[in-house]
């Protein structure tokens, strides 16, 4: 079984887990969109949303926006500095490689199939293996089998 199609198939925690961070990502999203909103619902004729975007003093917009661009700024100037550092402490260094080869009897013992289903497997650009309850192998096929 394929679990993103299963997600009862995940443990409770896990989907817990991976709601809450959904969820707040969107709240995070919908935060980031709500000064067009705001403009928007400005331009509409709202206008108890003059507050959130005109301060009653031009001097308080201009410290903001001094302050926001220096904060811009250093988060450029620190992204900078990092990708540098990386580029001094890789350079010349491969890190990323093949992998050993693995033997076919590897291949095997380590899924639990036989030689018959590893040649299934090779053979196939897409392929799964199916196992049951106690591990055992129940089914290895393509792809296009899985609605069987």
């Amino acid at each position: 079984m394929v679990i993103i199609d299963r997600p009862e198939l995940q443990a409770r925690w896990r989907r817990t887990v991976y709601s809450t961070i959904t969820l707040v990502a969107w709240a995070a999203w919908m935060y980031l969109w709500l000064p067009a909103i705001t403009l928007v619902a400005w331009f509409l004729g709202y206008r108890r949303f003059v507050g959130e975007i005109v301060a009653p003093d031009g001097g308080i917009i201009l410290r903001a926006t001094l302050v926001y661009l220096l904060i811009i700024g250093a988060m450029g100037l620190i992204l900078i500095l990092w990708s540098r550092y990386n580029v001094f402490r890789f350079r010349g260094k491969t890190r990323r490689g093949a992998g050993e080869p693995v033997s076919d009897r590897e291949m095997m013992d380590r899924l639990e199939i036989s030689p018959e289903h590893l040649s299934t497997l090779r053979g196939s650009n897409s392929a799964f293996i199916r196992y049951g309850e106690d591990g055992a192998v129940l089914h290895v096929g393509e792809a296009a089998d899985l609605g069987a």
